[in-house]
């Protein structure tokens, strides 16, 4: 172009301009070689124009602050609103939802109407149209999941509600299988107009539901829940109509029921009478050589005598519900009391001549002492019974029975001391030994033995001596038993071992249970160790109670180390602290060394019992709280001097003063203590050197 413009001298060129990169200045007058800049005007018309800009973006920045009043809206959260609301534990009011969805409504068509699809604001044109949408989306969503909610629980509410009339119309409409089940029936029929009347509040809710989803012009998506809603309407009268129907039904299952029922009473007379004869006759059998067969016999009659009792009781319960008299049937309860001797007679016969044999010839591990005791005591009270009263009578035969087994129990019982001695759980090898001392002949359970053999070795004769044996044995096992179990106790007792801080390192927790079951073993070990039974296992005893000492020892130095460690981990965490107290950080800095290896070897086996009892730990746990005892001295010796030198430190707590000590380089951290050592001095202002320029008052006044 410039060969154009400049044809006499095409070496000309065309200067543009360029914006300054800051405001040009004005020429020196003095100095002829300053000249102007000749760009000054672009700075000018620069200046101008941002200065314009400015002016017609502060209405805009105006208009924006309107929208600050939409920070609820911001925070709305529609699908964490109806998660809170659809809770099955505690549903919402349908009366509150309606309200809700209400305003909700209200709010969605304010933002639409209040807010406009756009603004002309200055120079610039603002699409509102997003943001409207956005904020009032959110009411409408909030509005449509709550009429799906009021519709849910229509739903349900239908459902249950028609649920329960089925029921009722099942129970109504089955089938009787017996006098009970029928008079069941109409029981439930008398009952129904009450249920009924519950019901019908259940129904007027539900009605009030859908009466709700229809203001809000709600649509089901499936006919079927419109359905539900006039069956649930109709729900009352169709199972009244049902009752009617069925009553007829009930009237002819009634007749035929009392028809059979006097059938089988007809039958039952008969089965009385058989039962009247063999109860009767019974006293025929006097030969004491068939007893099992006789007590079979016994048995089977009363068996049959005790469901005529409760057959009898039907047929009186079956005539009660259906109005008919009652029938007599007081001979089956008098023929049971009649009989109840002879079957008292007979079965203990069985049980105690089988016994008897069993325990003289079956092999001795299997005696069973505790039942023999039991077995001699009850029968030797029925026999009595039983020959008491058949004295009297003309029945010679049956109380010739009673007095043989009586006499054999008599005979029998005073060997039962022996047996219960002999038998007792804790005999063991030497309690055969002085039984053996004692009687100067070996007695010994071998295989094959039986309490025949003790009975053939006379051992009655010293049955004092065996049973006193017998009896300290059993004290004895006691013994051996509780020690088993304290032992038992202490393998599921265990430290809990919690991450102390940023330490890399724990602080034991589970103390509680571990003192309690030390508490209770200390006192059963200590009336172990007076027991007069105590010398089979008193080096055991004495044993165990040291090693409970010992953890009791060990678990109060460790709870008392623990709690001054912790204490002081912090303060001797600090750069600050170590430097003022370099002796207590010393011993400190030992303490802590010997904590973590012993929480290290504690973690490997937490168990309480065997860490306690580690070799040379309770000395350890000593000699670390000594030092700790030293460490704190010298701490309250160093707070006192920093108190000396500001009065006002007396105010605070060791705690609050150490905190403060221990952050000489963060001085801003000294505010949460300042009304504590200023009365009513609640905050500071530091500048960025951490000069304070002004304090601050409670009440807000700044000095």
């Amino acid at each position: 172009m410039l060969p154009h413009l400049f044809k006499s001298n095409v070496k000309m060129y065309l200067k543009a301009t360029v914006l300054p990169d800051q405001e040009p200045e004005e020429p020196d007058k003095n100095d002829p070689r300053s000249l102007p800049d000749e760009n000054k005007w672009v700075w000018e018309q620069f200046v101008r124009l941002k200065s314009r800009i400015r002016e017609f973006l502060s209405p805009l920045e105006e208009y924006q602050q309107q929208y600050n009043k939409y920070e609820k809206e911001y925070a709305l959260d529609p699908e964490e609103k109806i998660r809170l609301l659809d809770d099955p534990d505690n549903p919402p009011e349908v009366d509150q939802l309606r309200r809700d969805v209400i305003f909700h409504q209200k709010e969605e068509e304010r933002l639409r109407n209040e807010i406009p699809e756009s603004i002309v604001v200055s120079m610039f044109k603002v699409n509102c149209k997003e943001i409207r949408n956005a904020l009032a989306d959110k009411h409408a969503k909030i509005a449509r999941d709550m009429i799906e909610l009021i519709a849910k629980m229509a739903k349900q509410k239908a459902n249950d509600t028609t649920q329960a009339f089925e029921n009722i119309n099942l129970q109504i409409e089955a089938n009787p299988k017996d006098i009970e089940e029928l008079s069941a029936i109409k029981d439930l029929m008398a009952a129904v107009p009450n249920e009924i009347e519950k019901l019908n509040g259940k129904i007027n809710e539900c009605m009030t539901i859908y009466n709700t989803l229809n203001e809000f012009q709600y649509t089901f998506p499936e006919d079927d829940d419109y359905d539900k809603q006039w069956k649930l309407l109709g729900s009352p009268q169709d199972t009244l109509n049902k009752i009617d129907k069925h009553k007829t039904v009930l009237e002819k299952e009634k007749d035929k029921f009392v028809n059979q029922m006097h059938q089988g009473q007809e039958d039952f007379s008969n089965t009385i009478a058989d039962l009247e004869n063999v109860t009767s006759s019974f006293v025929q059998f006097q030969d004491i050589n068939q007893f099992e067969e006789v007590s079979a016999k016994a048995k089977d009659i009363k068996e049959k005598l005790d469901a005529a009792i409760t057959q009898a009781k039907i047929y009186n319960n079956c005539e009660m519900l259906t109005g008919q008299e009652e029938t007599e049937y007081g001979s089956i309860h008098a023929m049971a009391k009649e009989f109840k001797p002879l079957y008292d007679l007979w079965t203990t016969t069985e049980l105690w001549r089988n016994s008897y044999k069993s325990w003289l010839h079956d092999d001795f591990d299997k005696l069973d002492a505790v039942a023999m005791e039991e077995i001699t005591e009850s029968s030797g009270k029925t026999m009595a019974s039983v020959t008491r009263m058949y004295r009297d009578k003309e029945l010679p035969g049956i109380l010739k029975i009673g007095e043989i087994i009586k006499g054999e129990v008599d005979e029998f019982k005073p060997f039962v001391p022996l047996a219960l001695a002999l038998r007792n759980e804790g005999m063991k090898e030497r309690h055969w030994q002085q039984i053996t001392d004692k009687v100067q002949f070996q007695v010994k359970p071998y295989e094959g033995f039986t309490f025949q053999h003790v009975l053939d070795m006379n051992l009655f004769k010293w049955v004092d001596d065996i049973v006193d044996i017998g009896d300290r044995a059993g004290k004895e096992y006691t013994i051996e038993m509780n020690m088993s179990k304290m032992r038992t106790d202490w393998e599921s007792i265990h430290f809990n071992l919690i991450a102390f801080k940023k330490t890399n390192t724990y602080t034991v927790t589970g103390y509680d249970d571990a003192l309690q079951l030390l508490d209770e073993h200390q006192l059963l070990t200590q009336a172990m160790q007076f027991s007069p039974f105590k010398k089979p296992f008193e080096e055991d005893i004495e044993e165990w109670s040291q090693s409970l000492l010992t953890v009791s020892n060990c678990l109060d130095e460790w709870v008392r180390c623990q709690g001054q460690w912790m204490y002081l981990q912090p303060i001797f965490d600090s750069p600050d602290i170590m430097k003022q107290l370099p002796s207590e950080n010393k011993k400190f800095k030992n303490v802590d060394k010997n904590w973590r290896d012993i929480i290290n070897t504690t973690r490997q086996n937490p168990n309480v019992l065997k860490s306690c009892l580690r070799e040379g730990l309770l000395e350890r746990f000593q000699e670390c709280n000594k030092n700790l005892d030293i460490v704190q001295i010298g701490l309250k010796e160093y707070l006192e001097t920093k108190r000396g030198s500001f009065a006002r430190f007396y105010f605070l707590s060791d705690s609050d003063l150490l905190e403060i000590l221990s952050q000489t380089k963060e001085v801003e951290n000294v505010k949460p203590h300042l009304r504590k050592v200023f009365e009513n001095v609640a905050d500071l202002y530091f500048e960025t050197d951490k000069t304070i320029t002004s304090m601050s008052s409670g009440e807000g006044e700044t000095i």
